[in-house]
């Protein structure tokens, strides 16, 4: 068992994949834009789905906000990417997130997925 940090999706800068020790972990949209959203008030939630690309079963251990702004952001639900998850190769995951911006400007956070392979 190794111990990976492994992906980080950026809400809005890039597309998100990451390799380490072999473990390919992906997400569509790679990037969510949540449009224009006024100062104090909350977006529609956006989905992330999570794949496992890699030849391993991938282990989730861990799902954070990190970044400038990860106070601007919620996860409304991990959905089926929850701590203890296992993805078989190919298998996928949901990541549920919503964006309410404490001032004007671009506002920038992650989600980090921690895992290990088996």
């Amino acid at each position: 068992m190794r111990l990976n940090r492994i992906l980080i999706v950026s809400f809005f800068v890039t597309a998100a994949s990451a390799l380490a020790a072999g473990i390919a972990l992906t997400s569509s949209p790679g990037s969510g834009v949540f449009g224009k959203v006024t100062v104090g008030k909350t977006s529609d939630p956006t989905t992330f789905t999570v794949k496992n690309s890699s030849a391993n079963t991938v282990g989730i251990t861990g799902v954070s906000l990190i970044g400038t702004d990860p106070a601007d952001y919620t996860i409304l639900s991990t959905g089926t990417c929850q701590v203890g998850s296992v993805l078989a190769v190919n298998g996928t995951c949901t990541v549920i997130v919503n964006f309410k911006p404490t001032a004007a400007g671009s506002r920038t956070a992650s989600v980090r997925i921690d895992s290990v392979s088996y």
